[in-house]
Parts: C-alpha cells; sequence; structure tokens
C-alpha cells in the first residue's frame, strides 16, 4: 500500500492514512505495517498475528456493546430520578 492512501484500522475501522501514523487513535491496535522481508513473512507469525487480531475484534464488539448498555442504563436512571423528582414536587406540596 502506498504511502499517504487512506487505509482502515482492521479492528474498529477507524480510517487512517497509511504510513503516516502507527496507532489507531480510536482503539489503539498498532498500525505499523510489516517489512517486506525476503521470501515473505513465515507463516506461523501471519496465523498468531491473526488470532490476535480476531481477539482484538471480538474484545472492540464487546467494549462498543457494554458502552451503549452503560449508555441506556444512565438514561434509564436520568429518567428514573426525574420522574421521582416530579411525583415528590406534586404530592409532597
Amino acid at each position: 500500500m502506498a504511502k499517504n492512501q487512506m487505509a482502515n484500522c482492521p479492528v474498529c475501522g477507524t480510517e487512517y492514512s497509511y504510513g503516516t501514523i502507527n496507532v489507531c487513535q480510536t482503539c489503539g491496535w498498532d498500525l505499523t505495517p510489516y517489512p517486506e522481508v525476503l521470501g515473505g513473512i513465515p507463516k506461523s507469525v501471519l496465523q498468531k498475528e491473526q488470532t490476535k487480531l480476531t481477539w482484538a475484534r471480538e474484545m472492540w464488539v464487546q467494549l462498543q456493546l457494554q458502552s451503549k448498555i452503560m449508555s441506556f442504563e444512565a438514561r434509564g436512571i436520568v429518567a428514573y430520578y426525574d420522574w421521582a423528582f416530579r411525583f415528590c414536587l406534586f404530592r409532597c406540596h
């Protein structure tokens, strides 16, 4: 891939300019490109990296879901306290 060409983080999908940053600004994944090696990168290394990448993607999805759940729970708590406050104003006066 040519330097400054747009690419996406393999974990979270954030777009970045290839070759300009080494770490994803959204999820922290190492974006350092592999150096070109005579004969290619050993298959065992590629398999380990694929395993790490699969794990990181799964963790990213879980983190996003937890964040949404917490956001919904926070909204529910705020709505409850808003209701309780209004109820108290109505009943207490």
